[in-house]
């Protein structure tokens, strides 16, 4: 894992803060060039640390429903094979390993009720799940992109 220096640490707080800023706008609140800011970003990107430049998106707005699957694995089987196979999946906006009740938490989203129900017996019916609870979010109340600790 790369180290981040303070000024790595203050770009991405201004990136996670409106990923839009441009480099020039960057480099005058942090007071630096904006080759400077432009080759950090570059390197982060490279090492894998920046993923994407995407907008947060108002899922109520938009009428996205949102689900969440915790899975059990069953045993023996390669738990990476199977988060592969779900993320996959077009409508399948996260997949996170976890540690406790279920061994991954999928998020989805679906249009309705009928297509969540689709996609949830499509997930669950795959190689490798043992067992899985669903859940739909009624309503968020924060969404934010991964803040650096402080």
């Amino acid at each position: 894992m790369e180290e981040l220096d303070d000024v790595d640490s203050k770009i991405l707080k201004c990136l996670t803060g409106d990923c839009r800023l441009s480099y020039r706008k960057i480099a005058n609140y942090l007071n630096l060039s904006t080759s400077t800011v432009s080759k950090r970003i570059n390197r982060m990107i490279d090492s894998g640390i920046i993923l994407s430049f995407v907008p947060l998106l108002n899922s109520s707005l938009l009428n996205i429903n949102m689900y969440i699957i915790g899975a059990k694995v069953k045993p023996g089987f390669d738990v990476d094979e199977l988060a592969s196979s779900i993320g996959n999946e077009e409508y399948v906006t996260n997949v996170f390993l976890t540690v406790g009740s279920y061994d991954m938490i999928v998020v989805l989203v679906a249009k309705n009720n009928k297509d969540m129900l689709e996609k949830i017996k499509r997930i669950t019916s795959m190689n490798g799940v043992e067992s899985f609870e669903s859940f739909q979010i009624v309503e968020v109340k924060k969404q934010s992109p991964v803040n650096i600790p402080s």
